[in-house]
């Protein structure tokens, strides 16, 4: 998230401040792509390597090394085909990271705690959003500088995964799961079907918000708000340190009452009307103490919407043997959501985003949210 929401933005800038829009889109497009493909391709590998050793590390292992590799290329890239190519490389690499550690759900949590471990793992989410917060303080002057820092803390959190991930059993498979996707997906009213298109639509806000959220206060809310005494990537800072707690706790809650309960379905329900109406709001009411309200209000529905919609789909997948893979398919509603967003700007043709540009792209993301959750209720065999 620093890298995609934060780095990232300020670097086009600098490379082509006069078309920046167009730059960041073709870029976040370029990744994207890789992302869909790269996922599925990791996640089919990790299966190959699950079903010989039981474990995943050995991919986790590498997989890191080349983020941090991904990392230096992408301080070295200082014209727009270096820029994308870099991009290209690090969706590669990450998701040759992200696919194996995602599947751990699947290979090792059992059913009655599954929504309080996707709970904690979707704390990626607002402590990324902290991590873009931290980023912005007066102590980092400088991308390389933000870079490293970046590349440390991902490996310090990483590393020790590597070393007590095969501590923790295996589970045995579950009779009574759908035992692949690709064996159900082709019904329209399956489960994991509708579970994919209630992801991917909610998704799509994600990619509006954290894609553009910089340049909506660059080019919109403070060209208007001359009372505002800072920076665009400083108000970023700001929102981001606030939204982080409350998306925490929002997502440890929507964790812990759904195993309680066994009620996903409902929280489901509203963490996408939190989404869809913080969207609304931003777009109705486009200055600076709405927005940051709003801003927050999004955070913590989109990460419990998400930890729920993590606990529900690798409970379905607990049969399956291929589970790597089909995560991967999964994992297509964040990466294709990451290519419609900025195909959606391009298409506006313009080099820095306006009122009139800003609200079909935020409507667009609001009404997909309350499809997903209309999709969502059309999971059967998961409360």
């Amino acid at each position: 998230m620093p890298l995609l929401v934060l780095i990232l933005p300020l670097k086009v800038e600098q490379i082509s401040p006069d078309n920046k829009l167009a730059l960041l889109s073709l870029t976040l497009l370029c990744g994207a792509i890789t992302a869909s493909i790269s996922n599925i391709a990791a996640g089919w590998l990790s299966d190959r390597l699950f079903a010989r050793s039981g474990q995943r590390t050995a991919q986790i292992a590498g997989g890191l090394a080349a983020v941090l590799i991904a990392l230096a290329v992408f301080a070295w890239a200082h014209s727009p085909a270096s820029l994308i190519g870099a991009i290209v490389l690090f969706q590669f690499t990450l998701n040759m990271l992200f696919s194996p550690i995602g599947a751990l759900l699947a290979d090792k949590v059992p059913h009655s705690v599954k929504g309080r471990m996707a709970a904690v793992l979707n704390l990626g989410m607002p402590m990324g959003t902290l991590m873009i917060a931290a980023l912005t303080l007066p102590f980092f002057t400088s991308e390389r500088e933000r870079l490293i820092a970046l590349a440390i803390v991902i490996a310090a959190l990483v590393t020790p995964l590597l070393f007590t991930a095969h501590r923790q059993p295996n589970l045995e498979a579950d009779a009574s799961a759908p035992e692949s996707f690709a064996a159900t997906f082709p019904s329209p009213t399956h489960d994991l079907a509708w579970a994919w298109i209630a992801r991917f639509s909610v998704q799509i806000s994600g990619a509006v918000i954290f894609g553009y959220i910089l340049y909506f206060l660059q080019d919109i809310l403070f060209q208007s708000e001359a009372t505002t005494a800072v920076s665009p990537d400083q108000a970023l800072g700001q929102m981001s340190l606030a939204a982080t707690p409350v998306a925490i706790v929002a997502g440890l809650s929507a964790g812990f009452v759904s195993d309680r309960l066994m009620a996903r379905k409902a929280i489901l329900l509203l963490a996408a009307g939190m989404v869809a109406a913080a969207l609304w709001v931003m777009v109705i009411w486009p200055n600076w103490p709405v927005t940051f309200a709003a801003y927050i209000v999004f955070s913590a529905g989109l990460t419990a919407y998400l930890t729920i919609d993590a606990a529900i789909v690798t409970q379905l997948l607990a049969r399956s043997a291929s589970r790597g893979r089909t995560l991967g398919i999964m994992n297509l509603t964040n990466t294709l959501p990451a290519i419609l967003t900025p195909a959606l700007a391009l298409a506006l043709n313009s080099a820095s985003l306006s009122q009139s540009e800003l609200i079909p792209l935020m409507q667009f993301a609001a009404v997909l949210a309350i499809i997903g959750a209309l999709a969502a209720t059309r999971i059967r065999t998961v409360g």
